[in-house]
């Protein structure tokens, strides 16, 4: 939990996720408790969790590469997937299949503070192209994003922002700055960022 902002919600690694015991997860008439404090259920497996908030990570797949919101169209793009992230409490996956994904529609915001947001290209690389269309992704203050398994290219900034920025099996490449995050923080792993005019 991250109590330095008023955020209790557990993280992703807390020991508190399944150290509670239910016989304790009672209101004050002895019934058992079935919501958290974010109408969420309070039991989330086996054993219920120690604090206010149950963790319940939210796992979405994106199953069209086109840049639209659409609700009526019965398809999950992947900028209707990150604003559905957003307003799910704790952490969140969203699952993209390998291919390229061009982004008419302009960058892709992250702002989700509730807990870590994971894009996960899934069956090999995913490329997030904004082909010269502005940045691929800002990672507002406050939130925190790991890539994995991604491609992003083609803009004026690949990913920009204040924000926590991890990198696993990424490629960075084709845009006019890397990566620039001013006084957020970067971790990389198995990632390139090359053939940018400036990197990070």
């Amino acid at each position: 939990a991250d109590d330095d902002y008023g955020n209790l919600r557990l993280k992703a690694y807390s020991a508190a996720i399944n150290g509670g015991n239910n016989a304790l997860a009672v209101d004050v008439n002895g019934q058992s408790l079935t919501t958290d404090l974010d109408g969420n259920s309070r039991i989330y497996g086996d054993v219920v969790d120690i604090g206010a908030y149950e963790y319940h990570e939210y796992t979405v797949v994106v199953d069209t590469f086109d840049d639209v919101v659409d609700a009526n169209d019965g398809y999950m793009s992947l900028r209707e997937a990150i604003a559905q992230a957003a307003v799910t409490s704790g952490d969140d996956i969203i699952q993209l299949q390998a291919g390229d994904y061009v982004l008419t529609s302009g960058e892709l915001t992250i702002d989700n503070t509730s807990g870590r947001l994971s894009i996960v290209g899934v069956g090999g690389l995913a490329t997030l192209n904004a082909h010269g269309y502005g940045s691929v992704m800002e990672v507002v203050d406050g939130s925190e994003v790991l890539l994995k398994n991604l491609g992003i290219t083609g803009s004026g900034t690949g990913i920009g922002g204040t924000g926590i920025l991890s990198l696993d099996s990424c490629e960075v490449y084709g845009n006019d700055c890397g990566i620039s995050l001013g006084n957020g923080t970067l971790s990389m792993s198995n990632s390139m960022v090359y053939g940018n005019d400036d990197g990070v």
